[in-house]
């Protein structure tokens, strides 16, 4: 059984291979019931880090019935500001090492800069932050995408591809199949 109290507080709570609805029933208890349902994937507006004010939105991604991936995705309030970018990504990133501790993994290449998009998908601006608890590999980061949206995302995983390619599971992939882009 999964703790709600954990679940509301912390996306370690939702870690791979739980059963979809024993996390289903958790996020109920501890008050997220608002999901958004896609196949393989349910997508809740829900503030897990509540020092943050940007918007959050809590994402399961499923297969047979378990939970494959969690994941916070985080909005960035203005791409074209970059002072402001690279503010949040550091807010962000300190609640999550206050949270978690020491990262395993941390890469920081490039800096915030007018041509930020293009610098992000062409893999000039990198900032991924990788702890290895227990339940998996967590992972922060601001991804590459096709679509050119510009977000932080917060991953829970059993493990990453070490693909550099700018596909994620909120991506459009390289099989040409549809992911949320929420």
């Amino acid at each position: 059984m999964i703790s709600p109290a954990i679940v509301a507080a912390d996306i370690l709570g939702l870690k791979p291979g739980v059963g979809l609805e024993t996390a289903r029933a958790a996020l109920a208890d501890a008050g997220l019931t608002n999901g958004v349902e896609q196949p393989n994937v349910i997508v809740y507006e829900a503030r897990m880090l509540t020092t943050i004010t940007q918007r959050q939105r809590l994402v399961l991604v499923h297969e047979e019935n378990r939970i494959t991936t969690s994941a916070l995705i985080i909005d960035f309030d203005d791409v074209g500001n970059l002072e402001s970018m690279e503010q949040t990504f550091e807010c962000v990133r300190e609640v999550l090492l206050q949270r978690y501790g020491s990262p395993t993994v941390r890469v920081e290449e490039g800096r915030f800069r007018d041509n930020v998009v293009d610098d992000i998908n062409a893999g000039r601006l990198i900032r991924i932050v990788e702890w290895h608890p227990p339940t998996g590999r967590l992972r922060f980061r601001i991804p590459r995408r096709l679509d050119r949206r510009v977000r932080m995302e917060v991953q829970h995983a059993h493990q990453f591809p070490r693909s550099g390619k700018p596909c994620g599971v909120w991506n459009r992939s390289d099989d040409g199949a549809n992911h949320v882009f929420m």
